[in-house]
């Protein structure tokens, strides 16, 4: 398929999941999860009751840590104590730090 030149590029970063990896103590969650997304496709994620939708979207969220594989935003890993929601929206300082609280900037 060639490339549409006239229209304008896709906002947002690139998604990649490779080897993903979730464990609560003894339980494994998330065992081996891959998965790429462009910039600007939509994906929904489906599954019966306690199959892990939830826990993976945790990890994106950066409020979970995966036990192994790794999470790619835009090609390069996320970067550790960000939730990678800000580093999508290319201001990761907003969400590193000390005092942190997910997004938000500190009030002035």
């Amino acid at each position: 398929m060639q490339r549409d030149w006239t229209a304008p590029p896709a906002a947002g970063l690139a998604l990649r999941l490779e080897g993903l990896r979730k464990q609560f103590g003894a339980r494994t969650v998330l065992d081996g999860i891959g998965i790429g997304v462009a910039p600007g496709e939509f994906v929904a994620i489906v599954g019966r009751s306690g199959c892990g939708k939830s826990t993976l979207l945790r990890l994106l969220a950066g409020l979970e840590s995966p036990t192994s594989g790794q999470l790619l935003l835009g090609g390069a890993p996320d970067v550790p104590g960000a939730a990678p929601a800000a580093v999508a929206h290319g201001d990761p300082e907003r969400s590193t730090g000390p005092g942190r609280r997910g997004c938000a900037r500190p009030r002035a």
